[in-house]
């Protein structure tokens, strides 16, 4: 018998269902190819090719002009780009670099390294506007120095391939040299960059030393503080503490008690750490100047003590990161004991991880607890010799975390329709995520999906579908992971289908008078041969329900060149694999068009 929340769930999408059934003989068999665009794929279906093209939204949002991101790194080119020259050509380039910079301050990008890309063609164009708009956002667009190493490597790129030079023109070395100088303007970001100097020491093959020497950044005397950072990161600690800029400065009256001898002060104890042989020595520090991890010798990170002592100002994902560690050096229990005989530290990370308001105030994902819960619960790291016994008591904070974590999800109010290819490739496939998990295969992260949209969504619908049928199942907010991975095991146990027909969840909403705002498939489209293309589906839905807007996500989740989705569609988003970034760009493009 329909429980209440079924009844709800089922009125809401039965509502308002309009138009003209469409006559499915109107339909071509996807053996048929429909569209110049489409390919043969390994089933012998035809499916639609996923070449990039112009939009620069979506570039920004995906890092392709397409309805398309892939979860795999890649290079980027100018051609994949093209869309910003032909804006620059418009004379449309500063509007250009105002979306990068809005993008950037908003978070709406999933990938910061698209919009430095961006930046670079807009800083390495030929038009001066819009080098001088790109250059005048560098600061709001790298805030770290990996943004900064990032983009001045892509300028050096653009720079070769266009000119034939190193980019290393007037108007490059001085945005870059006013990155650092602005830093000087308050005391509190001077401290920050220190920080920076001392913890991003390189990154894409860059150094600060190699930056500030070719940006040649020209500090006021008035501001000795960022004056002896530079005369650091270029010449050395020893250099700077022996030069006659600093001895002036000490036999000045307030020296003692100036930001600068703060700052000097902060760069003695980084000194004093990296050359210490004292592990207590080592802790003092820590706790005293908040150090970091990056800041502790290699030979002290194998020490319980100095882990103790990082975690107490550990932020949130860093900890999360670490747990592996943590739990190899013996640091929390193995076995459950009673909450007044398990450990400070244990204690102290159990509560952190499962603190409503510190998990919100770090805007942690429910997908960044779900891949710490799997990796931890594993016990071993794939890309490191790195193993560990497994403490419950942390395992159960992670997955309390988890369901905690749900709260950051501003829900979408849409009505969703989930439907799961169980064929046996989504069984078995591992490693599609780029997340360091050894055992999490595409249904995994498909169930992962259920959970986040029931607990979010008030209105959300799944399905289970293979090759010649589909199976409604009822998703309760309340179950788990492990609860919801039983009950579809359950359902699909008689299941064996090599292919699937991914336009059975069309065919469901039709039949069934379903009334949804967003498709969401997961499927892999190498293995899709139905006997309609989902593309044409998704329209004869529309044109059935009289929904003209319904959304069509496709999730590819083992990562392919392939789509069974139209890529020329406005309302129809292909996605190539599956990471952390996917579930916020499903729920981006279901509240919008991208």
């Amino acid at each position: 018998m329909a429980t209440a929340k079924e009844d709800c769930d089922i009125e809401a999408f039965e509502t308002e269902f309009l138009g003209l059934q469409v006559n499915p003989s109107e339909c071509q068999s996807q053996g048929i190819r429909i569209s110049q665009h489409q390919v043969k794929n390994k089933a012998g279906g035809y499916v639609y090719e996923t070449d990039l093209e112009t939009q620069l939204i979506r570039f920004l949002l995906l890092g392709s002009s397409k309805l398309f991101y892939r979860t795999e790194s890649w290079e980027f080119t100018s051609q994949d780009a093209s869309c910003i020259s032909v804006l620059i050509q418009d004379g449309f380039g500063k509007k250009v670099v105002e979306f990068i910079r809005d993008f950037s301050e908003e978070g709406r990008a999933y990938r910061q390294d698209t919009l430095l890309f961006a930046l670079a063609c807009c800083c390495k164009s030929n038009d001066p506007e819009t080098k001088r708009a790109g250059y005048r956002a560098l600061p709001y667009v790298c805030r770290i120095p990996t943004h900064l190493f990032l983009f001045i490597d892509y300028c050096k790129e653009i720079s070769k391939e266009k000119y034939c030079s190193k980019g290393w023109g007037r108007q490059h070395r001085k945005a870059v040299s006013n990155w650092y100088i602005n830093f000087g303007m308050e005391e509190q970001k001077l401290m920050l960059l220190a920080q920076y100097l001392t913890k991003y020491k390189k990154r894409c093959g860059w150094t600060h030393r190699d930056i500030i020497r070719l940006a040649h950044p020209k500090v006021s005397e008035t501001n000795p503080a960022l004056k002896y950072l530079i005369a650091v990161a270029v010449k050395g600690k020893c250099f700077a503490d022996s030069s006659d800029f600093i001895n002036n400065e000490r036999k000045k009256t307030h020296f003692s008690t100036s930001f600068l001898a703060g700052i000097i002060d902060y760069f003695d104890k980084v000194e004093d750490a990296k050359k210490s042989k004292n592990i207590n020595t080592i802790v003092d520090l820590i706790l005293k100047y908040r150090l970091v991890r990056e800041h502790i010798p290699t030979c002290f990170l194998d020490e319980k003590d100095v882990w103790k002592a990082l975690i107490k100002h550990m932020p949130m994902t860093a900890m999360m990161r670490n747990l592996g560690k943590m739990s190899s050096l013996n640091l929390f229990r193995t076995k459950r004991e009673a909450l007044n005989e398990i450990s400070f530290e244990e204690q102290l990370i159990t509560d952190k991880l499962k603190n409503k308001e510190l998990i919100c105030k770090a805007k942690i994902h429910p997908y960044a607890y779900f891949v710490a819960l799997i990796k931890y619960k594993q016990g071993m790291a794939m890309n490191v010799n790195l193993s560990w016994p497994v403490c419950p008591h942390i395992a159960d904070a992670l997955e309390e975390g988890f369901y905690v974590s749900f709260s950051n999800i501003m829900p979408t109010k849409k009505r969703f329709l989930l439907a799961v290819d169980v064929t046996c490739d989504m069984l078995l496939t591992e490693n599609m995520c780029k997340d360091d998990i050894q055992r999490l295969s595409s249904l995994d992260a498909a169930i992962f999906m259920m959970i986040l949209t029931t607990r979010t969504e008030s209105f959300c619908e799944t399905i289970l579908f293979s090759n010649d049928e589909y199976l409604p199942i009822y998703v309760n907010p309340n179950d788990t992971f492990d609860d919801l991975k039983c009950k579809i095991r359950e359902k699909i146990s008689e299941y064996r289908s090599s292919v699937s027909d991914a336009s059975l969840p069309f065919k469901y909403a039709i039949e069934r008078r379903k009334l949804a705002d967003v498709f969401v498939i997961f499927t892999s489209s190498d293995k899709s041969l139905g006997y309609v293309h989902p593309a044409q589906a998704v329209e004869f839905y529309r044109q059935s329900s009289g929904k003209k807007d319904a959304r069509l996500i496709v999730c590819e989740m083992a990562s392919s060149r392939h789509s069974v989705g139209d890529i020329e569609d406005q309302y129809t988003l292909t996605v190539s694999g599956f990471d952390s970034h996917v579930p916020k760009i499903i729920n981006e493009f279901a509240k919008r068009i991208i």
